[in-house]
């Protein structure tokens, strides 16, 4: 009876052992991998943000212009700028580019909001004169726009242009968001634009194509001395040199 006692009692403790370890085993396998776990989401997370970072880097870019370059390079460093302006937006594709523009005389510019018209790229660019109006011109040649878009489409869906003299076109602008420039000696200098902190002065013409701004939106600007020719329809507007549907914030307007 003993012995069949005895074997009871060690079976017992064998089975209790065995549970104990299986238990302590459960809770170790548990604790491994609850810490493997946050490790590996520690990991994915590290790994998204990196990606989220390369995916930005990717998404922003900068472009470089020189009118004095001996001929156009690849537009992505100051040592091989583009040539032109023009070259600079037609290489913005699907970026947040700033186009950094070195002083000069360049020709009439024409950016493609073709595509945020059918809200395919949702991307944005600046263009940068990086020494301002002083030194850095875009002439319209006398016979169309300094700057124009092809569609008439709000600002927010063309691009910013920073620091330029927009001068010797029908328009200054046409469309578009413009920022510390001075437009001057055009026909009409704004249409349908958005400015800030802009000269717009000595711009004279006819029709549509005369005074300072036209169904525009400015804001601390000062338009001073534009006209439209007497004969035009408008006639009532040519003192103040903003025609039909201005909004003026802040403005010098004489």
């Amino acid at each position: 009876m003993a012995t069949a006692y005895n074997i009871v009692i060690g079976t017992s403790l064998v089975v209790l052992l065995a549970l104990l370890v299986g238990m302590c085993l459960a809770g170790v396998w548990r604790h491994l991998t609850r810490q493997l776990t946050r490790s590996g989401l520690a990991v994915f997370l590290i790994g998204a943000g990196i990606a989220t970072v390369e995916a930005q880097k990717i998404r922003q870019k900068d472009l470089y212009v020189d009118a004095s370059a001996p001929q156009s390079g690849s537009g992505c460093s100051a040592d091989s700028p583009f040539k032109t302006i023009q070259e600079a937006i037609d290489s913005v594709g699907m970026h947040d580019t700033t186009i950094h523009v070195r002083p000069g005389v360049y020709g009439p510019c024409e950016g493609d909001n073709t595509c945020l018209f059918y809200e395919v790229i949702p991307y944005r660019y600046r263009v940068v004169a990086e020494e301002g109006p002083a030194k850095t011109f875009i002439d319209g040649q006398g016979v169309g726009p300094a700057v124009s878009y092809i569609f008439n489409e709000p600002p927010e869906w063309c691009g910013t242009w920073c620091g330029f003299t927009l001068t010797n076109a029908t328009f200054g602008g046409r469309n578009g968001r413009y920022e510390n420039c001075l437009v001057t000696g055009c026909g009409l200098g704004l249409w349908q634009a958005e400015a800030e902190n802009c000269l717009i002065v000595g711009n004279s013409g006819s029709g549509a194509y005369g005074g300072g701004a036209d169904e525009s939106v400015l804001y601390n600007c000062t338009v001073v001395g534009n006209m439209m020719k007497p004969e035009d329809w408008w006639i009532g507007h040519v003192s103040a040199g903003l025609s039909r549907s201005c909004q003026a914030y802040n403005c010098i307007v004489l």
